[in-house]
């Protein structure tokens, strides 16, 4: 918003010498809108003010464009920033459209004005307070971490600081099974199937092989999911020698 409302007075002040230059009229109610370009070669920001204009002043929006695009490049001073200028340049493109090019010097100030006022910018409170429980990673503790994993923790997280700027009540719960269903099938595929670890795989890689080749097992022999509901039990009452037996040696 700051940059789309600087531009806009930027605009707003060319518009007016254009006014006094050329003895036209401006509209008093006349928005300008901007849009990010679908193409990044298009610059950072563009907006339709002069098929607008045209339409309004009976000019060849070519024509209007190149006046405004003109000013706007004869610019020095303007800045947020002190001496750190907006925009690098502007480009007339199309049937009239303006293009602006944010500069680098200017984003790289924007970056350290946001790391420096983080905890109050870009709030926003249309949460109102409302409690909200985002839920993700929850690895499960049978199978071998990979980048899937890392992928739901960075949207997950990111989607929970988002929502706290917006106002929400925020937790975040990350569920970590350690006596569920499928460690039970890892037990009863060491019980069942009489398999050991040889170290020569990473344990965390064996398990999940032996995740895989029991759920196969289920199929071919039922009993066998049935004294892996057995195990589970056992397991989660944590009486016995199932509950407390080193799995992984």
């Amino acid at each position: 918003m700051r940059i789309r409302s600087n531009l806009t007075a930027i605009l707003k002040d060319i518009l007016a010498s254009l006014e006094k230059e050329e003895n036209l009229s401006f509209p008093k109610d006349l928005q300008i809108e901007w849009e990010h370009p679908k193409d990044p070669d298009h610059g950072d920001y563009s907006t339709n003010l002069c098929l607008k204009l045209s339409r309004k002043w009976g000019e060849n929006p070519r024509e209007l464009g190149g006046k405004i695009i003109k000013k706007l490049n004869s610019i020095e001073d303007f800045s947020m920033y002190g001496s750190v200028k907006l925009y690098e340049k502007a480009e007339l493109a199309g049937p009239g459209f303006i293009n602006i090019y944010l500069s680098r010097s200017f984003l790289s100030a924007e970056m350290e004005y946001i790391l420096k006022e983080k905890e109050k910018y870009a709030n926003l409170d249309f949460g109102k307070k409302e409690k909200v429980l985002i839920e993700h990673t929850a690895v499960n503790p049978n199978k071998a971490i990979h980048v899937g994993h890392i992928r739901n923790s960075i949207l997950g997280d990111s989607l929970a600081r988002v929502m706290k700027k917006c106002g929400y009540q925020v937790k975040i719960e990350n569920y970590l099974d350690d006596t569920g269903v499928q460690v039970a099938d890892i037990v009863s595929a060491f019980l069942f199937l009489d398999k050991k670890w040889d170290q020569k795989q990473k344990f965390d890689h064996f398990c999940w092989d032996l995740y895989t080749e029991i759920q196969k097992k289920y199929e071919e022999d039922p009993s066998l999911k049935e004294k892996c509901v057995e195990v589970q039990r056992q397991m989660e009452e944590g009486k016995d020698l199932i509950a407390k037996r080193p799995w992984k040696s």
